[in-house]
Formats: C-alpha cells, structure tokens, sequence
C-alpha cells in the first residue's frame, strides 16, 4: 500500500469480528458493494450516499509475498480502494493519518455490521 499510494502515511490491520464474517460470507475473489448508505460521505472525497464502494476481498494465504502481489496488482487496476478484506482474517485500511485511518475503520466496521444483519434478516424473510 505504502508502495502504491504515495500519500498514504498510516495503514491498520483488524481481526474484527464484522470483518472476518462478511468475508466468510461473501468468499474470496468477490466483493463487497457498499451502496445507499449516508455513512460513505465519511470517507475521503466522497460527497454522494449513493456512490458505490468496492471492498475486495482476497483468499487467506501463508505465501505473504504473492498476497502483496495480487494486492498490488489489483490496486493499479481499480483506483479509489479504501480497504479490503482477506477472508476469515480481518480487513486492511489506510490514509493520510491516524485519524483518517480510524475514521475509515470505523465507516467499515458500521456498514460490515449493516450488511451482516440485513443479509441475516432478508434469508429469514
């Protein structure tokens, strides 16, 4: 990350509860599409509760350095990333500082547990 994006001075790494569940639901090479929420306004140049936020989510491996690889190469493909989540291990998140990063962690961590539960009561509908 630090290698990729020039600005960013701080990333955090969590074993969350939200995010270790919504990977294992969602499953490795896939997506979690955040859309519709006003809680995205609060991540970094985003001015539409509409706009979508994509959180990839990459398959747990011990081979750390083809991990930094597939990351790497996904994050020149799609710009404007602002975490992803390795499945059934946690998420990663950066930015310009601590605050931004924990601002970040905190938008993630809400909408993780949103979807959980919405995805929870829409199979019980």
């Amino acid at each position: 990350i630090y290698q990729a994006l020039a600005d960013v001075h701080v990333v955090y790494h969590i074993h969350s509860i939200n995010s270790v569940v919504i990977s294992k639901l969602l499953g490795a090479n896939n997506y979690l599409k955040l859309s519709n929420y006003e809680l995205l306004k609060a991540l970094p140049g985003i001015q539409d509760h509409m706009h979508q936020e994509l959180v990839p989510i990459f398959k747990n491996t011990q081979e750390i350095s083809s991990l930094a690889k597939e990351v790497d190469d996904f994050m020149q493909l799609n710009s404007g990333i602002n975490a992803y989540l390795i499945e059934g291990h946690g998420m990663y998140s950066w930015g310009k500082s601590s605050e931004e990063t924990l601002c970040k962690i905190e938008v993630f961590e809400t909408l993780f547990a949103a979807e959980i539960q919405l995805r929870n009561l829409n199979n019980n509908a």
